[in-house]
C-alpha cells in the first residue's frame, strides 16, 4: 500500500472538479482503446452525458460496432475452415485430388494420390506445433468475441459504472495505470512486429512454414490440393503474405479482452489499497474520532467504509460476469500452447532429430513466442492475484482490532458486518466466474500443472518430423519431389544452414568448404540423393 496516499482523496479539490478521478480512468483506457478502435476490437464509446459525467454506450449502427460485429465473424469463419480442414487432413476427406501443374495447364498423371497424400501429412508435421498454437489463439479469440458481444451492453454499463464508483469512492484507482497501460499494449505489438520480421526476411522454416500451413488450412475443403502451395509459387507469395495479417489479427484478437481484464485488475488493486488505507486510519490510528464532516469528505465514516467494501465489490462480481468465459479459454489454451512453445523451440536444436541443425533458428523464433507467453501469462495472474491479497487484506486489519472490549452501538455494528462479509459462503477476490480463485496458491497450482506437463511432454519426445517410413518413401521417391523441392515451395528459400529437407551431413560440410551461388548451389541440391541418405540417417533418429 505504498502508494495509497497519492491515490486516495484530495480534499482540496473543488467541486467544479467531479470528475476528476472518472477522467484518469478513462485516460488510463486511452493507449488500450486508440489500438482498439483502429482494429475494430473495442465497441463501447466513451463520451460525457448533459450533466457532465462520463458514460460508455454501444451504438448498434455505428462504424465500431459494425466493424466489431465484422471482425468477430471474421475470426469465427477462420476458426470454423481451420478446424474443418484439420479434421479434414487428419481424415483425409475429402481426399486429396489430382495433382494439377498450374505451369503447363494439365494434370499430372505420373504423381499418383499417395504422392500427394504424403506431401499433405509431411507439410502438416513439419508445422503440427505452430498449428496447435493458431488453434489455441482461434479458440480464445473465438470464445472471447462471443462473450463480449453477448456482453457488449453490461460491458458499457460496467465500464460507466466504473466513472461513477471513483467519484463516489473519491479514490484514484487508475494512478499511474496509463503509463503501465502503453508498457503492456506496446510490448506485445512490439512481439507481433518481431513475428512480421522473421517471417518477412524467411528467418526460419517455422515463420513461413506457419503460413502455408494456415492458408492450406483455410482453403482445403474447398480444394484438396496439396499441390497448390508447390506450383503457384509466385502468387502464393501473396497469399501467404495476406494470410499473415489474418494470423497476426487472430493473434491480436486472443490477446484484446486480456488486456482490458489486465486494467481491470489494476483498478481493484489500486482501490482495494485505498480503502484498506483508510480501513486502518479508522480502526487503529484514532480517525474514528473524527469530525462528521471530516468523515464525509475522506469517507472514513463506519457508514461509508461499509458502503464502499460492498461497491467494491460489485465491481469484482462485475469483473468476474464479464470475464469469465474470456479468462477461462485464456488459461486453458494459454498452457497448452506454452508446453508446446517450449517444447519446439528445445527439440529443434536436438542433434538426433531429422537432417539436424535444420531447424535450429526455429528455436529462436519459438524461445521469443514462449517468453512472451510466459510473460502474459505471467503479468495477468499477478494482477488478478493481487486483486484478491488486497480484498482479502481488510480480513487482517479487522482481526488485529477484535470485538472484545467496550464498543459504540455503530463501530459494533460495523465490525459485526465486515466479519460477516468477509467470512460468509461469498468469495472475497476475483473467481473466473466461480470456476477458481484467482489467488496466490492459483498461480502456484497453474506453473505447477505446466511444468507437470511438460515434463510428460518430454517423456513422449514426439517428433517434429515426418516418421511414415511407407508414406515417406513415396514422398521423396516421387518426380514431383525430384523437380520441386516441397519445403522449398512452403517455406521459402533458405540459405545452407537453414534449409529444411536438404539440410543434411554433406551439406554442412558443402557450405564450410564454400559460399555457392544460386545455380551451384541448386545444382548441387538436384545431384542430392535424399533416399539413401534418410536410409542412412533412419537407424540414427530415437525410436
Amino acid at each position: 500500500m505504498g502508494d495509497v496516499n497519492q491515490i486516495d482523496y484530495d480534499p482540496t479539490v473543488s467541486e467544479d472538479q467531479k470528475t476528476i478521478f472518472a477522467t484518469s480512468l478513462v485516460t488510463s483506457l486511452a493507449p488500450y482503446k486508440s489500438v482498439m478502435y483502429v482494429l475494430f476490437r473495442f465497441p463501447c464509446v466513451c463520451q460525457k452525458d448533459r450533466r457532465g459525467y462520463y458514460e460508455f454506450l454501444y451504438q448498434d449502427c455505428s462504424l465500431l460496432s459494425v466493424g466489431f460485429i465484422a471482425t468477430c465473424i471474421l475470426v469465427f469463419v477462420q476458426f470454423l475452415l481451420f478446424g474443418v480442414n484439420l479434421w479434414g487432413i487428419l481424415l483425409n476427406f475429402p481426399a486429396v485430388g489430382p495433382v494439377y501443374d498450374y505451369e503447363v495447364n494439365q494434370i499430372l498423371t505420373n504423381i499418383s494420390k499417395l504422392d500427394a497424400r504424403a506431401m499433405e501429412l509431411y507439410v502438416l508435421q513439419r508445422n503440427l506445433v505452430p498449428v496447435l498454437i493458431l488453434l489455441s489463439a482461434m479458440i480464445t479469440a473465438t470464445v472471447g468475441n462471443i462473450s463480449m458481444y453477448r456482453l457488449r451492453y453490461f460491458a458499457c454499463d460496467y465500464l460507466t459504472f466504473w466513472t461513477a464508483a471513483v467519484e463516489q469512492l473519491r479514490i484514484d484507482a487508475a494512478y499511474g495505470l496509463a503509463t503501465k497501460m502503453v508498457w503492456f499494449v506496446g510490448l506485445y505489438f512490439i512481439f507481433l512486429f518481431l513475428l512480421t520480421l522473421f517471417a518477412v526476411v524467411q528467418f526460419a522454416p517455422v515463420t513461413t512454414g506457419t503460413l502455408s500451413i494456415f492458408c492450406m488450412m483455410l482453403t482445403r475443403c474447398f480444394d484438396p490440393a496439396i499441390n497448390k502451395p508447390i506450383y503457384l509459387h509466385d502468387q502464393f507469395v501473396w497469399i501467404r503474405a495476406s494470410t499473415s495479417i489474418l494470423i497476426l489479427y487472430v493473434f491480436i484478437n486472443s490477446k484484446c479482452f486480456i488486456i482490458l481484464y489486465f486494467w481491470n485488475c489494476k483498478l481493484l488493486k489500486n482501490a482495494f489499497s485505498v480503502w484498506n488505507n483508510r480501513l486502518e486510519r479508522v480502526v487503529h490510528r484514532g480517525e474514528a474520532m473524527s469530525s462528521r464532516i471530516e468523515k464525509v469528505a475522506n469517507r472514513t465514516g463506519y457508514d461509508h467504509l461499509f458502503k464502499d467494501h460492498c461497491c467494491l465489490l460489485d465491481l469484482i462480481e462485475g469483473t468476474d460476469h464479464l470475464f469469465a468465459s474470456v479468462i477461462n479459454s485464456f488459461y486453458s489454451c494459454q498452457i497448452v500452447s506454452l508446453c508446446f512453445e517450449f517444447f519446439h523451440a528445445w527439440r529443434s536444436q536436438d542433434d538426433m532429430a531429422q537432417f539436424p541443425g535444420a531447424r535450429k533458428f526455429d528455436g529462436i523464433v519459438m524461445a521469443c513466442h514462449f517468453i512472451q507467453s510466459l510473460l502474459f501469462l505471467l503479468l495477468v495472474s499477478l494482477a488478478a492475484s493481487a486483486v484478491s491479497h488486497e480484498a482479502i487484506g481488510g480480513l487482517e486489519i479487522i482481526r488485529r482490532k477484535g470485538l472484545l472490549g467496550h464498543k459504540e452501538e455503530d463501530e459494533l455494528q460495523f465490525m459485526t458486518s465486515m466479519y460477516v462479509s468477509y467470512t460468509g459462503h461469498f468469495e472475497t477476490g476475483l473467481t473466473a466466474g466461480g470456476y477458481s480463485s484467482m489467488n496466490k496458491e492459483f498461480l502456484v497450482a497453474l506453473f505447477g500443472s505446466i511444468i507437470c506437463y511438460f515434463i510428460i511432454l518430454f517423456q513422449f519426445t514426439p517428433s517434429l518430423v515426418f516418421r511414415d517410413a511407407f508414406l515417406l518413401e513415396n514422398l521423396l521417391t516421387s518426380n514431383l519431389t525430384d523437380r520441386r523441392f516441397l519445403l522449398d515451395r512452403t517455406e521459402g528459400s533458405y540459405n545452407p544452414y537453414n534449409i529444411g529437407v536438404t539440410f543434411t551431413f554433406e551439406m554442412s560440410k558443402f557450405a564450410t568448404e564454400f559460399q555457392p551461388n544460386a545455380t551451384d548451389y541448386w545444382d548441387f541440391l538436384h545431384s542430392f540423393d535424399f533416399l539413401s541418405f534418410v536410409n542412412e540417417s533412419e537407424a540414427l533418429l530415437p525410436m
